[in-house]
C-alpha cells in the first residue's frame, strides 16, 4: 500500500517536469549512455521508463494504444534470405589492404557495418579461412 502511494506522491511531483524540452533531455542523455553499452544497465532501465512515462504525459497516451503499437502481425509466406557477394578488387590495387581496411581492428569495423546495416559480412578467398579446402569451395 505505501508503494502505491509513494508512486502517486511521486508521479505528482514529476507532473511539472513532463515538457518537450524535459523529454528532449532524456533523448539526448540516452544517445549519450548508448555509447557506453551494457555498463549501465539500471540506469537505461531507469531512463527508458522515465522516457515512457513523460511521453504518456505530453501525448495523453493510453494504454490500449501502447499495446496495439507494439504488436506485430502475423508473418505470412516464406521466409526469403537474401545473398549478395561484392568482389573487391585486389588486382587493380594490389599495394591498398582490403582485407584490413573491412574487417578493422580487432573486427570492430565489420561488427559495426552488421550493426547499422542489420546483415551478415563474410570475407573469403585468398588467406580468409584456415582450412585451404574450404576457401577453394567458398570461392
Amino acid at each position: 500500500m505505501k508503494i502505491e502511494n509513494h508512486d502517486k506522491n511521486l508521479d505528482s511531483v514529476l507532473v511539472h517536469k513532463a515538457t518537450p524540452e524535459y523529454l528532449q533531455d532524456l533523448l539526448k542523455d540516452k544517445k549519450q549512455l548508448q555509447n557506453f553499452p551494457n555498463i549501465f544497465l539500471h540506469l537505461e532501465i531507469i531512463l527508458e521508463k522515465e522516457i515512457t512515462r513523460v511521453r504518456e504525459r505530453l501525448f495523453h497516451l493510453n494504454e490500449s494504444f501502447r499495446k496495439s503499437e507494439n504488436e506485430l502481425p502475423e508473418p505470412a509466406g516464406n521466409i526469403t534470405t537474401l545473398q549478395e557477394k561484392v568482389f573487391v578488387p585486389v588486382k587493380e590495387n594490389p599495394n591498398y589492404n582490403f582485407v584490413g581496411r573491412l574487417l578493422g581492428p580487432r573486427g570492430l569495423t565489420a561488427k559495426q557495418l552488421e550493426q547499422d546495416l542489420e546483415c551478415k559480412i563474410m570475407v573469403r578467398g585468398r588467406g580468409s579461412l584456415r582450412d585451404k579446402k574450404k576457401v577453394s569451395y567458398s570461392l
